[in-house]
């Protein structure tokens, strides 16, 4: 029943043992044999099974040239690269595919050899002796370091089973039986490696083997991923820096520069994402899953931050080309309205926001870690100034909106400008002795008209009564002296008032300028000749010629002084869109400056254009302040041109006294520089109407330095039928006089001090007021504070300005704004050039 017939140690039949089998076996007693171990090193003769055999003739079918050159040199344990940490030599797609289609073949011919075998009946030994001869060439050295009576262990889930002795053991006579005949019939069965048939072999290894080929490319494409992050960072950062030149290409209006930028930022970009893409997005998605797949991770984030930033590079360089003419004025002039440009822009603005975003979030992805560290810092400052560059663009969004409804994108513009000049100060810049009337249609200028104020007020018939400082040169309110509340808005209403009054069309805002603005413009363009007047315009002489010409110069017959101004104009736009593509960014930091030392000033009656230029301090108003505040506005008043040639310093002290209270103290210098110019409008007296505003409810204690004058009216205005205005009556109404002859009233939520100051040329004036703030500070408080608001008026010139503040004894400084501050003890100091609104505040502590 059982084919019990005794194999050789070559796994052969052993016919010298079947002759010399006995005739008795006893099944019916068992005994566990137990021997103990004894250690035993060395090898031995392995014979190879049948099965071994054919799986051998099968390695080496598959046997590729170099496997068989490797095999010969090293021994089957020793040589493989895994246990040698070696680099792991792959093949590639098509020799995995070549081996597969040989595993198919080899099946087709393995299957017919079964067949055959199975044809061959049991009790015929020429196979076995077939196979035998095999196992002998087929032998190998095993490898023995394992106690005697002991399994080997294959690994640690083996499962081992022995054979139980029987008495009487084998069949074999009693003399030849021994320990290690009495062994080896061990069997060893691995629970994890159960024997397979030839075809299930076949198709597990073609399964690994499609395993094999994924891992492998996917290592492959890691190791390319790894090799191409350089060049795909070069090209990222590469293209971010030529992104940032066309932003600041672009900030300059410098369109053509900015377009090319934005363009080599794009190309940049692309290489980038090509290189990237040569590995395939797929494997890149399964390796950054992978341990170890950080790196291609971050450089497929920063690539991605790469095709976004492309795509907002793009959509600048299409913007950019938009607006790409070196000739300005033909924005202004063109066939293609300005506004139809802005509007095309709008939808490459909204890609640019929305790409912007994306790299934004790309980024973050990106870990500095993945990075070569030369290019660490780049990144992170990529990282930090992304943002910054994304609400950048949002703002060009909010401001693409503005400039459409500026420039009269749906429905034309009516402006009126007006030209103060700042030698005559007045409270929100200077005397208007000139005006303007400028229409805008679609960005484009329809109409540009520049006339004398005097000319417009000839025509005025209503009668009101003007401001009883001004009553001492007029006797009616009129536009020129509608600039009287040093709020802009307040007084801008005003003027286009009296603008309507005297037949001019309703207007949607007011744009004022100073001769400062054209000083600076003067020194961009260069000079400009005016032959007809004999007169070349620079920087160093403009105003002085101009008011040379239309006080004294102009043509009496024709009675046009302001004529020069009108001519003047166009010439001067005309050479400044010339000059715009060299001196772009001149021109812009000269605009920026006078925006913000008020030199321009807006109004609009649009209250969302209004809003956006005042949220810019571009509106000139008086503004609220949580703390202490402090303005002084002066008013020439019958002064001449003296405004130029007045030199002031101010001065502001703050003392806190151990309860919180706060006495401050100003102080006003004022010296006449004039007296010997060959102008004589600056060897006249300087008269000023001084307003000193501070924060409201403010109690004057003391006030010296000025000239008192009572003001008498220069007619009954009641009796010749005069109109009052509402805002003058209502602040004059609730005047008041100190025992100093100072006017105390309230405007725009301040309490103001009023008085007459004169200054002879060569002369010294010092204005002193003091007096107490409407709030003080709880010192007991762990975080009181104290703040300084300081407005420059709006036009003026430059002055000097300092302020001191002094603490009393116990209390401590936690913080402070600026940085600059000075702090010596318990007293804080500031010194700086008053040319635009200053702000300074402090923590205190005990």
């Amino acid at each position: 029943m059982f084919d019990l017939r005794p194999c050789n140690e070559e796994g052969g039949l052993d016919l010298q043992k079947i002759q010399r089998v006995g005739e008795f076996l006893d099944l019916r007693q068992e005994l566990w044999i137990k021997k103990e171990a004894v250690k035993r090193t060395g090898t031995r003769k392995k014979p190879i099974s049948n099965q071994q055999i054919s799986d051998d003739l099968l390695r080496e079918l598959l046997k590729t040239p170099e496997e068989d050159r490797v095999e010969k040199k090293n021994d089957c344990f020793k040589k493989s690269a895994l246990f040698k940490k070696s680099t792991l030599d792959y093949p590639d797609k098509e020799e995995i595919l070549a081996v597969f289609e040989e595993i198919e073949r080899l099946d087709n011919s393995l299957k017919e050899l079964i067949l055959e075998k199975a044809a061959i009946e049991p009790e015929k030994i020429a196979p076995q002796i077939i196979l035998s001869d095999l196992a002998q060439e087929k032998t190998i050295e095993e490898p023995i370091c394992r106690l005697i009576g002991e399994p080997a262990r294959i690994m640690e889930t083996a499962r081992i089973h022995c054979e139980k002795s029987v008495k009487n053991d084998l069949v074999l006579p009693e003399e030849t039986r021994n320990e290690e005949t009495f062994w080896r019939p061990l069997k060893i069965k691995e629970r994890f490696f159960p024997e397979l048939s030839l075809k299930k072999r076949a198709i597990s290894f073609a399964a690994a083997g499609f395993f094999a080929l994924v891992i492998i490319s996917g290592l492959s494409l890691a190791g390319r991923g790894i090799t191409a992050k350089k060049n795909i960072l070069s090209s990222a950062m590469d293209a971010y820096r030529l992104m940032m030149s066309g932003k600041d290409s672009a900030s300059s209006l410098d369109f053509s520069l900015a377009q090319s930028n934005f363009q080599s930022a794009y190309q940049s970009f692309l290489r980038a994402e090509q290189e990237l893409n040569k590995m395939g997005r797929s494997i890149i998605f399964v390796l950054e899953r992978m341990p170890g797949g950080s790196v291609v991770a971050s450089a497929g984030a920063l690539v991605e931050t790469g095709e976004n930033l492309a795509q907002a590079g793009k959509s600048f360089s299409r913007i950019a080309g938009l607006f790409s003419l070196n000739d300005i004025g033909g924005y202004f002039s063109g066939n293609q309205p300005l506004t139809s440009k802005i509007t095309s822009a709008k939808a490459d603005i909204k890609t640019a926001k929305e790409s912007l975003q994306k790299a934004n979030a790309a980024l973050i992805q990106v870990k500095n870690s993945d990075l070569p560290s030369s290019l660490v810092e780049s990144v992170e400052s990529l990282k930090q100034k992304l943002p910054i560059v994304a609400e950048a663009v949002n703002q060009v969004d909010v401001w693409s909106d503005v400039f459409l409804k500026f420039l009269g994108h749906e429905k034309a513009k009516k402006y009126l400008l007006i030209f103060q000049n700042n030698s005559e100060a007045r409270p929100t810049g200077g005397f208007i002795g000139t005006y303007g009337v400028l229409d805008l249609d679609e960005g484009k200028i329809k109409n540009l008209f520049i006339d004398g104020v005097f000319d417009l007020d000839g025509q005025l018939v209503e009668k009101i009564v003007p401001p009883a400082p001004i009553q001492k040169i007029s006797t009616a309110w009129s536009m020129h002296d509608a600039n009287w509340f040093a709020d802009f808005p307040s007084s801008a209403k005003k003027v286009s008032l009296f603008y309507e009054k005297a037949g001019g069309e309703t207007v949607d805002g007011v744009i004022s300028l100073t001769p400062t603005v054209m000083e600076k413009l003067l020194a961009a363009t260069g000079p400009i000749e005016m032959p007809e007047y004999g007169a070349v315009l620079t920087s160093e002489n403009f105003l002085d010629a101009i008011q040379y010409e239309v006080e004294i110069d102009y043509d009496k017959k024709l009675n046009d002084p302001k004529k020069i101004l009108a001519d003047f104009a166009p010439i001067f736009l005309d050479r400044l869109w010339r000059v715009w593509p060299d001196k772009s960014g001149e021109i812009i930091s000269i605009l920026s400056d006078s925006l913000s030392q008020k030199h321009i000033l807006f109004y609009f009656s649009d209250d969302g254009l209004q809003e956006v230029f005042s949220g810019q301090n571009w509106t000139g108003e008086i503004i609220d302040a949580d703390k202490d505040y402090l303005s002084v506005v002066n008013t020439n008043i019958n002064g001449y041109k003296t405004d130029k040639v007045i030199d002031q310093k101010i001065y502001h002290r703050s003392n806190i006294n151990e309860n919180g209270e706060i006495i401050d103290l100003v102080k006003i210098v004022r010296t006449h520089l004039g007296g010997k110019s060959q102008y004589d409008w600056y060897n006249k007296v300087n008269a000023d109407y001084m307003r000193v505003y501070v924060p409201f409810g403010s109690e004057l204690l003391s006030a010296k330095g000025h000239t008192l004058e009572a003001n008498q009216p220069p007619i009954d205005y009641a009796a010749q039928g005069f109109k009052t205005d509402y805002d003058i009556i209502a602040q004059e109404s609730a005047l008041k006089r100190h025992s100093s002859g100072t006017q105390i009233f309230s405007e725009s939520g301040k309490t103001v001090f009023g008085n007459w100051v004169y200054a002879s040329p060569g002369e010294t004036v010092e204005i002193i007021y003091e007096y107490k703030l409407p709030f003080g500070l709880n010192l007991k408080e762990s975080n009181s504070s104290y703040s300084l608001l300081v407005q420059k008026q709006s036009g003026a010139f430059e002055c000097d300005f300092e302020s001191e503040l002094n603490l009393p004894a116990g209390v401590k400084i936690e913080w402070q704004y600026p940085e600059t501050l000075k702090i010596s003890g318990r007293q804080i100091k500031i010194s700086t050039k008053l040319k635009s609104d200053n702000f300074m505040g402090v923590v205190l502590g005990r």
